[in-house]
C-alpha cells in the first residue's frame, strides 16, 4: 500500500493588485530610497546619527511629496513607487449600505443619549423669600 500524497497548502501570497497592498509599497519606497542615502552618507561620509535620523525625515517626506506631484505630469515616475497610478478604492453598494445602516445606529444612539440626559437634567432650585 502506498501512502496518500497531501494536497499542497495554498500559501498566501499578497496580491499587487488589492489597494492596501499598492499604498503600503507606495509608501514605503521613498522610506527606502532615504534609507539607502542615509547608510551611503553614514559609512562613506561618516556623519553623525543625528544627521542620518535627519536624511532619513527630510528625504522620506521630500520624496514621497516630490515624486507623487512628479506622477501627476508623468505617469512613468510611479515605478519609482513600485507601482504605476495611485490605488483606487470603489465603494459597492453594500459597503454603502452598511455604512447608511452604520450611521442610522449611531445617530439614534446619540438621540437616546440626548433624551436621558435630557431627563436627567436638574432643574434649578426654586428661589423662596424669607420675609
Amino acid at each position: 500500500m502506498t501512502d496518500p500524497v497531501p494536497a499542497p497548502v495554498p500559501v498566501p501570497v499578497p496580491i499587487p493588485e488589492t489597494n492596501t497592498f499598492k499604498a503600503l509599497v507606495r509608501t514605503i519606497m521613498p522610506l527606502i530610497y532615504s534609507s539607502v542615502a542615509a547608510i551611503i552618507a553614514h559609512f562613506g561620509y561618516h556623519v553623525s546619527n543625528s544627521t542620518v535620523i535627519q536624511i532619513v525625515t527630510v528625504g522620506f517626506g521630500g520624496l514621497t511629496i516630490i515624486l507623487h506631484l512628479a506622477e501627476t505630469k508623468w505617469a512613468w515616475v510611479g515605478a519609482l513607487l513600485g507601482y504605476i497610478g495611485a490605488p483606487v478604492y470603489v465603494s459597492t453598494k453594500a459597503s454603502q449600505a452598511a455604512q447608511i445602516s452604520q450611521q442610522a445606529a449611531q445617530i439614534a444612539e446619540l438621540e437616546a443619549l440626548v433624551q436621558t440626559l435630557m431627563a436627567n437634567q436638574q432643574q434649578p432650585p426654586a428661589s423662596s423669600s424669607a420675609a
